[in-house]
């Protein structure tokens, strides 16, 4: 299974969303940036509690998400890149692929949602700071393209050269999988609001630590994992600690994991840190206005083309 062993600052799910890149892709993990959760006189304060109840969705919860395409949203941009995508196998003579579906919204463990660190109990009492297992498609999992289908997908032959031509056809640069994402997502991908929103989700990360209630909270929390006989200076720490670098959670790590998430609770540590960034995010969106605005736009104009794609021939 995945490790996760820092938090990530961008993305976890915004982010997908905003550079509208599609579910099969491969998307670059950025790094925390350097732990900005240290003590202060505001640390010893009495323990926080938050203003608004953090559901298990953080990224979801942030003003930054109303640019981002919903889970409903996500399943049109799918099926249309899966219909460009077979159309071009097809196009070669080859048959279809089926589509990979987009999960919905649940309350389960994801890498999309440990923006503030785990916050799953059940997660951590299973698995640590591992990610649970990934769900396959059906008892046998999802149908593997042929070789054929391989190659003209990636655009690579089974050799390991490019493949250019396919039956005296030319084979579209990276293949049929590559044309399918540039048809649906280029244009969106090139928009300039794209850039300001990933500042904004990376920069709210950053500014968030410096908050004195964030910082309290934090300290709060190293005391209460101090009072059950663990000893870490904030929860951006804990999840670094190398003794949990294994992908096998053992019950040391399980034990450490479950505290993490009660005295998270206990102190209203994710509630404190939304409210916190969610402060951030509105005034770096107010100073953004045009280049999201644009985005906005850019997003509605992908999804109309997307169901476009699927209305034609049926």
């Amino acid at each position: 299974m995945s490790r996760t062993l820092t938090v990530s600052v961008a993305g976890l799910g915004v982010l997908l969303a905003l550079t509208g890149v599609s579910a099969c892709d491969d998307m670059s993990k950025a790094s925390r940036p350097a732990d900005g959760g240290r003590t202060s006189a505001a640390a010893r304060s009495a323990e926080p509690t938050g203003t608004k109840p953090a559901g298990p969705d953080i990224a979801a919860s942030l003003p930054l998400a109303r640019y981002a395409v919903t889970v409903e949203e996500k399943a049109v941009l799918n099926k249309a890149e899966s219909k460009v995508r077979n159309s071009c196998l097809q196009d070669f003579g080859e048959p279809p692929m089926p589509s990979p579906d987009v999960p919905p919204p649940g309350d389960g463990d994801t890498g999309d949602n440990r923006r503030y660190g785990l916050l799953n109990a059940e997660s951590a009492q299973k698995y640590g700071y591992q990610l649970p297992p990934e769900p396959t498609a059906g008892p046998a999992g999802f149908p593997q393209p042929s070789p054929r289908q391989a190659a003209l997908l990636s655009g690579v032959a089974a050799d390991g050269k490019q493949l250019t031509a396919y039956r005296g056809r030319p084979v579209p640069p990276g293949g049929c999988s590559a044309d399918a994402r540039r048809r649906i997502y280029a244009e969106h991908n090139a928009n300039a609001g794209r850039e300001a929103a990933q500042s904004i989700d990376m920069e709210s990360y950053k500014s968030s630590l410096k908050d004195p209630g964030v910082v309290a909270s934090f300290a709060a929390w190293s005391r209460c994992m101090h009072s059950r006989g663990f000893t870490y200076t904030s929860p951006l720490t804990v999840t670094d600690d190398p003794r949990f670098a294994d992908t096998e959670a053992d019950a040391k790590e399980r034990a450490v994991a479950t505290a993490d998430v009660e005295c998270k609770q206990r102190v209203g540590l994710a509630e404190t840190w939304l409210a916190a960034e969610s402060t951030v995010q509105r005034k770096m969106i107010e100073s953004k206005k045009t280049e999201l605005a644009s985005l906005l736009a850019s997003r509605k104009k992908m999804l109309a083309d997307a169901a476009a794609v699927l209305r034609k021939d049926g």
